[in-house]
């Protein structure tokens, strides 16, 4: 499931609904900004949840987790600080990862972004299967904090 290979890890889960804060944060102004310092492209409001095997994903987990990926510091403390990692949904649409720095935080779920609704898009329901590729090194020409 999980192949490595020239700075990034792939990963297949299962879509599902999260609680809807990933949308509040997707419209934050300094988090907009950021996002779009980072991945090229201000995102859709919202993320696309994928639950993972723990079981068949547990290697390619602690090898994002492991990557400093770009550390997304709010202004105040409003709200929480995040890691973003480059990615590709899908095998054709440019995204991201998002990875709250909140401790407690499933280590078994993904929060993607893209710039389109992912849903629509992919035509996608809940508990369909998506791929995506994490950019744990640099990407663009964009070095990791």
């Amino acid at each position: 499931m999980g192949q490595k290979g020239g700075g990034s890890v792939r990963l297949r889960g299962t879509l599902f609904h999260g609680l809807g804060v990933g949308s509040r944060f997707t419209e934050l102004p300094w988090a907009k900004e950021k996002l779009k310092q980072i991945l090229g492209f201000i995102p859709h409001p919202g993320t696309l949840n994928l639950r993972l095997d723990r079981k068949e994903s547990a290697d390619p987990l602690s090898t994002i987790r492991s990557s400093p990926g770009h550390l997304m510091s709010p202004p105040d403390d409003s709200s929480c600080a995040a890691r973003c990692y480059p990615a590709t949904i899908a095998g054709h649409i440019p995204g991201g990862l998002v990875v709250p720095v909140v401790d407690g935080y499933r280590e078994d779920v993904l929060e993607l972004l893209a710039p389109v609704n992912l849903r629509e898009t992919l035509d996608l329901e809940e508990g369909d299967l998506v791929w995506v590729e994490v950019f744990v090194e640099g990407k663009r020409g964009i070095p990791f904090d």
